[in-house]
C-alpha cells in the first residue's frame, strides 16, 4: 500500500494521513484486483463460497486441511455392566 498508493505523498497533518490511508485501504480491498486470488478484489474473494483458485501456495491452508483430514477422536472403553466393580473380571462366588 505504501509503495503503490501513498508513495511521494506529502501530508500536513494527521487528519490528512488518516483520510489517505482510509482511501487506500478502501481501494485495495474493493477496487484493485489481485492476481493471487484469481483477479478478484479481496471483498469479492471474501464473499465467494468454496475454494478460490490461487496462484501461490498457502502453507497455512495446507496444514489446516491436512489436520482436518487426519483428525481422530479416540474411542473410550466403557466396561459392560456385568464387569463393573470387578477389575479382575472374576465374579464372586454365587450362593446356591
Amino acid at each position: 500500500m505504501k509503495n503503490e498508493l501513498l508513495k511521494d505523498m506529502t501530508f500536513h497533518d494527521l487528519d490528512e494521513v488518516i483520510r489517505a490511508v482510509a482511501a487506500a485501504v478502501k481501494f485495495y480491498n474493493e477496487e484493485r484486483p489481485h492476481m493471487s486470488i484469481d483477479m478478484m478484489t479481496p471483498r469479492e474473494a471474501a464473499l465467494r463460497v468454496g475454494e478460490i483458485s490461487k496462484r501461490w501456495i498457502s502453507y497455512r491452508e495446507n496444514h489446516i486441511k491436512a489436520r482436518q483430514n487426519t483428525c481422530v477422536i479416540p474411542e473410550i472403553s466403557v466396561p459392560s455392566l456385568a464387569d463393573q466393580g470387578f477389575p479382575s473380571r472374576l465374579r464372586p462366588p454365587v450362593n446356591p
